[in-house]
């Protein structure tokens, strides 16, 4: 199974899995999986950090690390994922979690989010 992690889950993954179900952190951890976080999520992780809205046990300069060291994949920003936008409804404000969303689609994956908003949109979403 390929997913996208949204900013949330990718720091949950890196942090504190307990917060991600556990019949669903089975399934993200079977071999075959292969977990995409996006740039997207370091951008707003490093702005959100940055005006001290979100605090870390480590830099975020170290996420990428951490994030190979736990099997996850980069997903660099498409620009086909850019050009989705203005194609998606105008549900969500957060402008992270609608290139996420972009991403998701662009890349025919689901986005794993608990975020109820996001199911509004047309992406297929993995949660519990």
């Amino acid at each position: 199974m390929n997913v996208l992690f949204d900013t949330n889950v990718l720091l949950w993954w890196l942090g504190e899995p307990s917060r991600i179900k556990s019949a669903l952190l089975a399934e993200l951890r079977a071999p075959e999986s292969v977990l995409f976080y996006s740039q997207v999520s370091l951008l707003e992780i490093q702005i959100k950090a940055s005006l001290g809205k979100l605090r870390l046990g480590f830099s975020v300069e170290r996420i990428p690390d951490l994030a190979d060291q736990s099997g996850l994949t980069a997903l660099p920003l498409s620009n086909a994922a850019i050009f989705m936008l203005p194609k998606l409804p105008d549900v969500h404000r957060d402008p992270f979690d609608r290139l996420l969303i972009a991403e998701a689609i662009q890349q025919g994956v689901p986005l794993v989010t608990p975020d109820e908003t996001i199911r509004r949109y047309p992406v297929k979403i993995l949660w519990g």
